[in-house]
């Protein structure tokens, strides 16, 4: 028969740390995943937003080709712009709504280039102009801003000083403002 006199309870004290040591492991994994979710949640919701202003962008663009461009503003620095608040968007910009984001936009001239000569046009120059986009999710916790150079057709009224060099209409480049 055994005798259980000298053990004194170390079995269950053992036993104990050993449950407790097991609790905050699954407390640390439970918030590491819940982190993880956070994470991804986010990621997910700047990929869409960035999606919509990307499609958003393209529309205006196009639009701005075909028609004479609205919304024309000065010319203001990209960063100056990214700081500007969101009233100052609702008064000064353009503005629209696509599913749940809104968006608001300005067209800024950056002039036109007599010697940049429009592919498989006559008589045609460049008229440079900045579009940037602010896309804002509905409740407000997340925003998107996008800006492109375009290129717009000009009757040509005056004279190369330099030589010529060819152009396509459209977007010329984009980039994403932080």
């Amino acid at each position: 028969m055994l005798r259980y006199e000298n053990n004194k309870g170390i079995v269950l004290v053992t036993l104990l740390l050993f449950m407790q040591i097991l609790t905050f492991l699954g407390l640390f994994l439970l918030q590491s995943s819940l982190l993880g979710q956070k994470i991804a949640h986010g990621t997910f919701k700047q990929q869409s937003i960035f999606e919509v202003a990307e499609s958003v962008l393209q529309t205006i663009e196009t639009k701005m080709i075909q028609n004479d461009p609205n919304c024309l503003i000065a010319v203001i620095n990209s960063k100056d712009l990214s700081t500007k608040p969101l009233d100052w968007w609702q008064i000064n910009a353009c503005s629209g709504q696509f599913s749940n984001y809104f968006y608001y936009y300005v067209v800024e001239s950056l002039g036109q280039d007599a010697c940049a000569e429009i592919k498989n046009s006559k008589n045609q120059i460049a008229d440079y102009f900045r579009v940037t986009l602010n896309v804002i999710e509905e409740n407000f916790d997340t925003r998107e801003m996008l800006q492109s150079t375009v290129i717009k057709m000009h009757n040509a009224d005056s004279l190369c000083a330099t030589h010529l060099h060819s152009v396509m209409i459209g977007r010329q480049a984009w980039c994403q403002i932080i």
